[in-house]
């Protein structure tokens, strides 16, 4: 994915005004926020998928690689085109997406992706990757690759599972350590209103771990023995755009260094608290140093950068 960030006056646009915007800045978006910022704490970040072979693709592209993303398993089909969003956000900190499918010839999977994640400490997953076109068709063999090299998997239920069969949405859940998403998410995911109820038909798809992230109340995480709620911390809005996607980044990055399920969390919503007070995605994902600084603000005490 990739956005085009224009910073606005004011939501929402009248017809026939006019407003004076900064932009177009143009960043990975989607998982590109999750890839740069697992890079800026510190992990090997390794991308696999499509990417659109037009100027948004390879741009994007290259500003993964500059931030250290391997974007080796990255494959851009002769002819195919990037999906785009524009992403309008305005000075009191709202925003809005206007988006377009990109498409191109089916991926197949490669030996590069099995090796790499054969090797991985983690596998990450976004539910868009269950219906994009040129993917969809690959990614059960990523994930059964995983699974079957011990591999702990991680996924996102954003933005959207209404498009994937429900019985690929449990398949794909139960292969899963941890499934991560809003409420809304969990509501789509399971066709279920109340948040309790999808969160325990999660458990009954064979899911051992739910977080369920609530923007400025925090999260919540779920196993079959308990609920943590950790709240937010109370930074000043300025854009949400890639929060989900830095939080996701930081939570695997805590339950690979071995932290608690609630400093994980803790440390996610850190992550994600530095990241809203910057506007716009892909770079303004927060720094090592920036994250740093906010615990240290508030005096919380966890192990990073570890020495």
């Amino acid at each position: 994915m990739v956005d085009l960030v224009f910073e606005i006056e004011c939501l929402p646009i009248h017809p026939e005004t006019v407003q004076v915007v900064q932009g177009p800045t143009l960043e990975p978006g989607g998982a590109g926020n999750f890839l740069i910022a697992g890079a800026r704490l510190g992990m090997v970040m390794h991308c696999h998928g499509a990417m659109g072979d037009d100027m948004y693709g390879h741009a994007a592209a290259e500003i993964l690689a500059q931030e250290g993303v391997d974007v080796s398993g990255v494959v851009h089909a002769p002819g195919s085109t990037s999906t785009l969003v524009l992403v309008l956000v305005d000075q009191a900190g709202q925003h809005a997406f206007l988006g377009r499918y990109g498409g191109g010839d089916k991926v197949p999977f490669s030996d590069l992706w099995r090796t790499q994640i054969q090797m991985a400490d983690a596998f990450f997953l976004v539910a868009y990757a269950l219906f994009e076109t040129q993917i969809w068709e690959a990614t059960p063999f990523a994930l059964q690759t995983a699974r079957e090299a011990g591999v702990p998997i991680f996924m996102d239920l954003g933005p959207d599972m209404s498009p994937v069969p429900m019985e690929t949405r449990r398949n794909a859940c139960a292969q899963c350590t941890v499934v991560l998403g809003t409420e809304k998410e969990v509501r789509v995911t399971t066709g279920l209103e109340e948040i309790e109820a999808g969160v325990n038909a999660l458990f009954a798809w064979g899911v051992p771990i739910v977080v369920v992230k609530r923007g400025a109340q925090g999260c919540r995480v779920y196993t079959r023995d308990e609920m943590l709620e950790v709240a937010a911390f109370p930074v000043t809005l300025r854009d949400s755009t890639a929060a989900g996607d830095t939080f996701d980044a930081a939570f695997i990055y805590g339950y690979l260094h071995g932290y608690s399920l609630r400093d994980s969390a803790l440390f996610a919503n850190a992550v994600a608290g530095a990241k809203v007070q910057k506007v716009g995605s892909g770079r303004q994902v927060p720094t090592a140093q920036e994250v740093v600084d906010l615990l240290r603000k508030y005096r919380v005490d966890l192990p990073f950068p570890p020495a």
